[in-house]
């Protein structure tokens, strides 16, 4: 038995560059699948802060317009990023400035959030089988500000992106460079 010819290397580099091209895609549209995601917690998040408050130990600091404030962020952020993201041809200054106001508005939580519980001065740790105290008692609990920060920190990672990609001259999500190259 022979074995089989070796294959035209040119069809191997075409091979490999549409495997390329196709991950490329892949990771866009997981990218595209995480900002709605961010621009949907904008929206709902933001719209409930208007409608039912935000947390109470921030409103209690700050007073009641903290609520106008962070609502409105997180909705503005949202539509713009929304828009941005689904805009044709995509708008990157639309989903920049979504990125921004959501980034803003996690930092926001989190600074307010971190104030909150230094001001309450609370820091024992709580065992699991502990109840928790009353809720009109002040009591910030830790985990939230690890929350927003955490958001806070992928925002920044978008933009981050969506910086380096304008900055390359990448071709906007969803087109096949190696198709239109070949139209």
């Amino acid at each position: 038995m022979t074995a089989p010819p070796p294959e035209d290397p040119f069809e191997r580099v075409e091979a490999a560059a549409r495997a390329l091209a196709r991950r490329v895609l892949w990771e866009q549209g997981n990218r595209i699948g995480l900002l709605r995601c961010h621009a949907a917690v904008g929206l709902v998040a933001g719209a409930q802060m208007l409608a039912f408050g935000s947390t109470t130990t921030l409103e209690v600091l700050f007073g009641p317009p903290i609520r106008m404030v962070l609502g409105v962020l997180g909705i503005v952020g949202g539509i713009a990023l929304f828009v941005g993201v689904h805009a044709t041809p995509r708008s990157i200054v639309q989903e920049a400035t979504g990125l921004f106001l959501l980034g803003l508005w996690d930092l926001l939580m989190t600074l307010g959030l971190t104030y909150a519980r230094l001001h309450s001065s609370t820091f024992g740790l709580r065992w699991p089988w502990t109840p928790m105290p009353p809720v009109n008692s002040g009591y910030v609990p830790p985990y939230p500000i690890a929350v927003y920060g955490g958001m806070f920190a992928l925002i920044c990672i978008h933009l981050y992106t969506l910086h380096t990609f304008r900055k390359s001259g990448a071709p906007p999500a969803g087109k096949d460079p190696i198709k239109e190259e070949g139209e």
